[in-house]
């Protein structure tokens, strides 16, 4: 932060993802109030508001059902497809090519289940995307990717149709609900 009218900046480093970057907030705030004068009655209190949104952020992400899907019905409609029919590549022009794969995943609660994968083989990221069904032909797309530090994330997921029953596409929707930053539906295309 540069305020070149007092002659002053304050430039702050730090090696980690978010809590990190709430640091760099707090401290650069209040150097810039420490050189402004600013009482302590009157100073942005920046830890309180972060702590506010750290709890929000972490409902967000430990309830993808109620955020995504809050109107969905109590017992989940039945997918259209079989899951081995969702199987195989999706393509879009921005993102590239998608292999949609079963892995068996192990959970606790459920034991052992066989789950939808996606990996994009022409990225140098090992990151992945694990489908977990929600209602009907909508799903949750948990995003995780070694390389992003605030990782993992989630999206909505919609298998669509085409007239004779087969997939044509999976919509894959990366912004949540009530995020300032809407990135729109990216639809990726079956071809394989």
């Amino acid at each position: 932060m540069w305020l070149p009218s007092l002659k002053y900046g304050v430039v702050v480093f730090s090696n980690s993802g978010a809590a990190s970057r709430s640091l760099d907030t707090i401290l650069s705030l209040r150097l810039l109030e420490d050189r402004l004068g600013v009482s302590p009655k009157d100073r942005y209190r920046a830890a309180d508001k972060i702590g506010e949104d750290g709890r929000r952020n972490e409902y967000i992400l430990t309830h993808p059902r109620d955020v995504l899907y809050p109107e969905r019905p109590t017992t989940p409609l039945p997918a259209t497809a079989s899951q081995s029919q969702l199987l195989g590549r999706y393509y879009e022009s921005g993102y590239g090519m998608m292999y949609l794969t079963e892995e068996a995943e192990t959970d606790k609660s459920s034991g052992t289940r066989t789950i939808l994968v996606a990996r994009r083989r022409d990225r140098a990221s090992l990151g992945e995307t694990r489908f977990e069904h929600v209602s009907g032909d909508y799903w949750i797309a948990h995003v995780w990717d070694p390389d992003v530090e605030d990782s993992p994330g989630y999206g909505g997921g919609h298998f669509k149709f085409d007239v004779g029953g087969r997939v044509a596409a999976l919509e894959i929707t990366l912004s949540l609900p009530g995020r300032d930053i809407n990135e729109g539906i990216i639809t990726f295309d079956k071809v394989g």
